[in-house]
């Protein structure tokens, strides 16, 4: 683009560089992002203007780049933000994005013949080249590729959050993130990417940011029509090159051999299409920093290639220095095998006592290791399949252990009370109730899960809606999208009458846009499948009005929530699951868990001989007895073993089970020479 068209655009660029478009899909957030830090900081623009004069002095300056034949080569990391979905994308699907990188940026693109004839001259061999580190920051072992579990995969509104999940010096590195999904946040369209262009912003968040569904052509990214060209476009913002239409209506993207042209393309074009009187040969929607379909992208012109030698040396110099090279490992004839990071996950976290989990290996740094399992309490106790196929036979909460090995090394990773099995023996018997008062939470039975391993739910004595604790989930400044549920023991319903479930909440939104969301399940098969009951999130959700600060709730700040439970009535096993999605509100809290309604078992008296309050907390009531009739009472265990034989004297209603542990049990009881009568009762001592 000649000068004069250029000073033209520079003032037309400045009056408009602060006006971002909600008209025109952004599946590049890259100008977007610039120019929202300049909205901040106008003399980002200036700087902009400072580092393209530097680099057009520097590309005057060394015109020998124009023949060398010498090849830059860049270290690069991926760092995988993953929830264990198909965005945790395999080594294979990253190795080839890298192909697909280091064929388009030398030219050796399979479509290169696709490159309009006009445009041929001038399409470049950019000589740059990029390979996975084979060093960490540490000077450790590294296949270039780092796994991270994550909710922020799913694009948080403050995009560079992610970033700070893993991150290796840029000076060093081309940092580049792969997650699930970008919030467009005031852009319109889907986003596919963006990248931090040089000079701008913190060195900590410095890189390209894409979608897992865009890496490569393989795998996750199977049948894109962007054919891996996504990365090609970042990379080269983050080499200083622009969008080709300069981000303005027949804009300047300051490189001379590139048409102006009026706005993005999309789709493929066919040649010539005119626009901004750049007839006969049109726009160069083939090159690859336009929005065209990456299947008719294939081309870099000599003149981008001149500017990205320039950033090369002037900004990010260091990374492609030959002492950086050493340093990253990428100077290495061979790659070294590194020792493999162990990680894997289950196909359940709950199931019925008898029943199969399935576990995956999700090792990685390595492609090629052994396995060695060891399941406690599991069916096979130990395996080396890669995913095995365990039974768990018994009730109870275990644990699992892999053990990955190479000729490099080994490492271990114990997960604990990964797997909960349990029998419909185990349900308490209705009505029941659950108010977190006991000193040991979650309480008999209940689990918590918490997959980050970050915040989860915890008793807190700041607040409850009767009585002095509760359980919270302390979300003030929580990490969004991330979800953690508490869950109920096994509870049997099969005499109910009521059919209602309820429980008291209390739920405050920092801001009006903030959408955190509850769910309530219910299960009854011991937790492999869950069906909601509740579903509120945001204002429907709030029990008060918006709380900026940490929220504790006062007396009026409760609110009681009835869930229907129609269809479990005569279930004999159900469990109940709160999980809460964090999105930028507050804390919330729960107490007061509630069943009752009940027919047949009470914790008042009725006309059946029977144990109340049930759950008892040591003492027991046996209701309807008439004078002048002995009463036996045996107590068992779920295994069937006697633990307490009792004989009620005349009159004596009281029956202390303070000897025995927490938990289900039976019992008979003989009324004169009445048939025995069968029941069972839970034991929760902690209860207050």
């Amino acid at each position: 683009m000649n000068n004069r068209i250029r000073q033209a655009c520079i003032i037309t660029l400045s009056a408009l560089s602060l006006q971002i478009s909600a008209q025109v899909t952004e599946p590049c957030l890259t100008e977007i992002m610039f120019r929202e830090k300049a909205s901040k900081d106008p003399s980002l623009l200036l700087k902009r203007d400072s580092i393209e004069k530097k680099a057009q002095d520097y590309i005057s300056q060394h015109k020998d780049f124009k023949t060398s034949s010498s090849v830059r080569v860049v270290p690069v990391v991926f760092h995988i933000i993953h929830e264990w979905g198909p965005e945790n994308i395999s080594s294979d699907q990253v190795k080839d994005q890298l192909r697909i990188l280091n064929e388009d940026y030398r030219r050796l693109n399979a479509d290169a013949s696709g490159t309009p004839a006009p445009f041929q001259s001038i399409a470049a061999d950019c000589k740059i080249e990029f390979r996975l580190a084979s060093v960490d920051p540490n000077g450790n072992c590294t296949d270039g590729i780092v796994r991270v579990f994550s909710s922020l995969t799913n694009g948080p509104a403050d995009r560079d959050d992610v970033k700070g999940l893993s991150y290796w010096d840029s000076n060093k590195y081309l940092n580049i993130w792969v997650v699930k999904y970008i919030d467009p946040n005031g852009a319109s369209g889907t986003v596919l990417g963006y990248a931090q262009f040089p000079g701008f912003g913190s060195p900590s968040t410095d890189g390209v940011v894409m979608r897992a569904d865009q890496v490569g052509t393989t795998g996750y990214a199977a049948g894109t029509i962007n054919k891996g060209r996504v990365a090609t476009h970042e990379i080269g913002h983050w080499l200083g090159l622009r969008h080709i239409w300069g981000d303005a209506s027949c804009g300047d993207d300051w490189i001379n051999d590139t048409p102006v042209q009026q706005g993005p393309s999309s789709g493929c074009p066919s040649f010539p299409h005119v626009s901004c009187g750049n007839a006969p040969d049109g726009d160069m929607y083939c090159n690859y920093m336009d929005y065209s379909s990456g299947q008719c992208e294939n081309t870099f012109t000599a003149g981008q290639k001149n500017k990205m030698d320039a950033i090369l040396g002037i900004a990010r110099s260091q990374i492609v220095s030959t002492a950086n090279a050493v340093a990253t490992g990428i100077s290495a004839i061979s790659v070294t095998l590194c020792t493999p990071v162990p990680d894997f996950t289950s196909s359940k976290s709950m199931v019925c006592t008898g029943d199969s989990v399935t576990f995956s290996d999700h090792s990685w740094n390595a492609d090629t290791m052994l396995w060695q399992w060891s399941f406690p309490g599991g069916t096979p106790s130990v395996s080396s399949a890669q995913n095995p196929v365990i039974y768990y036979l018994s009730d109870g909460f275990f644990d699992a252990t892999l053990t990955v090995s190479n000729s490099a090394g080994s490492k271990s990773l114990t997960k604990n009370s990964i797997i909960y099995a349990g029998s419909s023996s185990l349900a308490y018997p209705a009505p029941y109730s659950e108010s977190f008062e006991g000193s040991g939470f979650p309480g008999a039975g209940w689990r918590v899960e918490n997959p980050d391993g970050k915040l989860a739910w915890e008793q807190t004595g700041l607040a409850a809606s009767a009585g002095s604790f509760s359980a919270r989930l302390k979300n003030y400044n929580g990490i969004p999208f991330a979800k953690d549920a508490l869950i109920s023991p096994a509870i049997d319903l099969s005499a109910i009458t009521a059919d209602v479930l309820t429980f008291y909440l209390a739920f405050a939104q920092t801001s009006a846009s903030s959408n955190d969301r509850l769910i309530v399940y219910a299960s009854t098969d011991c937790g492999e499948n869950w069906m909601i009951r509740y579903n509120k999130s945001g204002s429907t959700l709030a029990t008060t009005g918006l709380h900026g600060g940490n929220f504790i709730p006062g007396t009026s700040d409760w609110r009681q929530e009835t869930i229907s439970i129609v269809p479990y009535v005569n279930s004999s096993n159900v469990r109940f699951k709160f999980e809460f999605t964090s999105d930028n509100g507050n804390n919330i809290y729960i107490d007061n868990f509630s069943l009752s309604g009940i027919s047949g078992i009470s914790q008042h008296k009725n006309d059946r001989q029977e144990f109340y309050p049930n759950p008892s907390a040591g003492f027991v009531y046996l209701n309807n007895i008439s004078p002048g009739k002995p009463v036996r009472i045996n107590v068992y265990d779920i295994s069937g073993r006697e633990v307490k034989s009792i004989r009620l004297k005349d009159n004596e209603t009281q029956v202390s089970l303070h000897d025995l542990a927490d938990g289900l049990y039976y019992y008979f009881i003989r009324y004169g020479n009445e048939q025995p009568v069968k029941n069972k009762f839970v034991l929760l001592k902690n209860r207050q």
